[in-house]
C-alpha cells in the first residue's frame, strides 16, 4: 500500500525511452481513448519503493498541466474491492505518510518549501471511486506560493494488474472534460 500511495502522489516524471506499441495512445496493451487537444507520451516514475515504473502520460497539448498518468502499481494482485481500497488509500494520504510524500515532492523542488494547507477530498470525480489531495506550499526560494492538486483512482485488469490513474492539475475543481478523461482511462484499463 505504501508503494502504491507514494507512486500515486508522485507527479514529477522524466521522459522515458520510446516503446514499441501499436499506437502512442496504447500502454501495456491498454488502448487509451484519443481525445482532441490532448497529447500522449510515456514517462518513467519512481514507484516510491526505489523502483521505476513506466506509465502512460497524457497532457493538454503543449502544456505541463493538466496531466493524466496511468501505470501499473502492482502486477498480478488479488482481486481488490476498488471502492474500499480507494478509501483506505485516501485515509493514508490524509495522514502523516501522505503529507510527508507531498512535502518531499516540494522539498525536491527547493528546500525552502513549507506546507501551508493540506486537505483530501473523497469525491472529486462523479461516479468514480477516487480522492484528491489539495495542498499549498510557500516556497520563498522559488518566489511564491504553489498549489498541488492530485486526483488518484485505481483500476484492476482481469489479469490482476492494479493500475494507478493520477491526474495533476493547477486547479482543485475539475472540468467535465477532465472528469471524463479520468473516467475513460479507468474504463479502458478495466475493459482489458
Amino acid at each position: 500500500m505504501r508503494a502504491l500511495l507514494a507512486a500515486a502522489l508522485l507527479c514529477v516524471a522524466a521522459p522515458a525511452p520510446a516503446f514499441a506499441q501499436a499506437s502512442p495512445w496504447t500502454h501495456e496493451d491498454v488502448p487509451f481513448p484519443e481525445i482532441t487537444g490532448w497529447c500522449p507520451g510515456k514517462v518513467e516514475e519512481d514507484d516510491g519503493a526505489g523502483h521505476k515504473m513506466q506509465s502512460m502520460h497524457i497532457t493538454a497539448c503543449g502544456k505541463e498541466f493538466p496531466a493524466l498518468t496511468a501505470g501499473i502499481g502492482f502486477r498480478g494482485a488479488e482481486a481488490q474491492d476498488i471502492p474500499s481500497f480507494t478509501l483506505s488509500a485516501s485515509a493514508a494520504s490524509a495522514g502523516d505518510q501522505g503529507k510527508a510524500t507531498v512535502d518531499g515532492i516540494f522539498r525536491n523542488k527547493h528546500q525552502s518549501c513549507v506546507r501551508q494547507t493540506f486537505a483530501v477530498d473523497n469525491n472529486p470525480v462523479r461516479n468514480l471511486p477516487a480522492f484528491q489531495v489539495n495542498a499549498t506550499y510557500l516556497c520563498p526560494g522559488l518566489g511564491g506560493i504553489f498549489a498541488f492538486h492530485n486526483v488518484t483512482a485505481y483500476a484492476q485488469r482481469k489479469n490482476g494488474d492494479l493500475w494507478i490513474v493520477a491526474f495533476d492539475s493547477e486547479n482543485a475543481a475539475l472540468t467535465s472534460e477532465e472528469e471524463a478523461l479520468i473516467r475513460a482511462a479507468v474504463a479502458a484499463i478495466i475493459a482489458r
